[in-house]
């Protein structure tokens, strides 16, 4: 993991409702909506960004808002490679997750169980297939650490991470250009209450 530099929490707010606004988590259906908040968040108007992150709030607030307040955020490149995504965590929660890395919370753990096993969940699912015409937003990737070496949790997309060490890792696919992507850290030294480390 390589940090690029140091952002607002508010650029880590627009970067995550991007990454979530055509997804189950925006909460909103209406394709008109969904366009208009990308517009908005999109638009490099600090206003209409603002107005953009408070849609996507409305589904994700309680979420991201549990992140502790003396989170520092950065912009990172995260290269595609198996060492880097030994460092990634899921979220801890009694359900998905768990199981689907036997109670590791591993990254690589319930990857290699949900690859095995596409119909357990429909939205990994579709997610997976959605690389074949190398269309997959990778802006919105958001992960937590007590420190900038990790080990990471993964605050916010996890199926995407699936389908892209899937493709990139397993297969061998070069879907992004210099193999990396750019993603966002939260250093904190006070525990999420989603942290399973």
């Amino acid at each position: 993991m390589n940090i690029i530099s140091e952002i607002s929490r508010h650029e880590m707010t627009r970067r995550w409702a991007i990454g979530e606004v055509n997804s189950q988590f925006f909460c909103f259906k209406d394709q008109t909506m969904r366009e208009e908040t990308l517009a908005w968040l999109k638009s490099g108007d600090p206003i209409k960004e603002e107005n953009g992150i408070k849609r996507h709030h409305v589904c994700r607030g309680h979420f991201i808002n549990s992140i502790p307040l003396d989170t520092r955020w950065f912009l990172a490149s995260l290269p595609i490679v198996e060492d880097e995504f030994n460092k990634l965590r899921t979220i801890k929660d009694n359900n998905g997750w768990n199981k689907y890395s036997s109670g590791s919370y591993l990254f690589c753990d319930a990857a290699n169980y949900l690859i095995k096993n596409l119909d357990v969940d429909q939205r990994i699912k579709s997610i997976i297939n959605r690389p074949r015409d190398r269309n997959i937003e990778s802006t919105g990737i958001t992960l937590i650490s007590k420190n900038k070496k990790g080990p990471y949790i993964i605050a916010e997309g996890t199926a995407r991470l699936v389908a892209i060490y899937y493709h990139c890792i397993l297969k061998g696919i070069k879907l992004f250009e210099n193999n990396t992507i750019e993603v966002v850290v939260g250093v904190s030294k006070t525990k999420w209450c989603w942290s399973p480390v």
